[in-house]
């Protein structure tokens, strides 16, 4: 088990802007910047992660460091690898009390959508310091919750492999009964070798996504599902 502590996440107001879901986005770029100025270096992502063994259980499962996960996708994508990298990433506690210490509710707003492109930043980082540190060509992910074929309650077995884990305690990442993480900003999944990309948002209708990656692609599901199994 292991814990990121440096991770390289400089803030961008551009990327910020984005994401923002407003009309004109000009007239945010003052405030904006001046926050992402008055809060640089005050948010510090973290990462806990584990280097487990897989093991296929059947067409809609499979064992991760023998915990069972049901996911016709997850499993696909794990069939050609023996080790996969299931992860907890929080932008700490530190992130609710600067949010709450904001008395503007645009600036709250603002800080949102910064911790939501610090993660993304920082999932980022963890892919690529997977490939260096494994000598691994291509590195992808997935999370519970992105996807019908792998929901939201599949984090219960995810946070399993961290149970009682002294890591998991000092990062203070808590997974609630509604499946929620506390702190609020914070993400779970699973990294693994991949022939090529894969990211969540191929294989995701939903239109006017701030956080899409990748453009729908519905061709993908022919490389997930067999005929006989539609």
């Amino acid at each position: 088990m292991k814990l990121l502590t440096e991770i390289p996440c400089p803030l961008d107001a551009d990327k910020v802007l984005s994401r923002l879901n407003a009309g004109s986005k000009e007239k945010h770029v003052q405030p904006l910047e001046k926050l992402v100025a008055k809060i640089d270096g005050k948010i510090n992502p973290v990462l806990l992660y584990r280097e487990c063994s897989v093991k296929a259980v059947d067409n809609s499962s499979v064992l991760i460091d023998g915990v069972r996960f049901q996911s016709r996708i997850l499993r696909v994508n794990l069939e050609k690898t023996k080790n996969a990298f299931p992860y907890i990433l929080t932008c700490g506690k530190a992130f609710e009390d600067l949010s709450s210490s904001l008395e503007d509710m645009l600036d709250r707003y603002y800080l949102e959508e910064i911790a939501n492109v610090v993660l993304s930043e920082a999932q980022a980082y963890f892919l690529d310091y997977l490939g260096k540190n494994y000598g691994l060509e291509n590195v992808s992910k997935m999370n519970p919750g992105s996807l019908p074929d792998w929901p939201l309650e599949q984090q219960k077995p995810l946070f399993s492999l961290f149970d009682k884990s002294p890591e998991l305690a000092s990062i203070q990442v808590r997974l609630e009964e509604n499946m929620l993480m506390t702190p609020l900003k914070s993400l779970s999944g699973i990294a693994f070798p991949s022939d090529g990309h894969f990211e969540n948002c191929q294989m995701c209708p939903q239109e006017n996504c701030p956080g899409r990656k990748e453009p729908y692609d519905e061709t993908m599901k022919d490389l997930y599902i067999k005929p006989d199994e539609c």
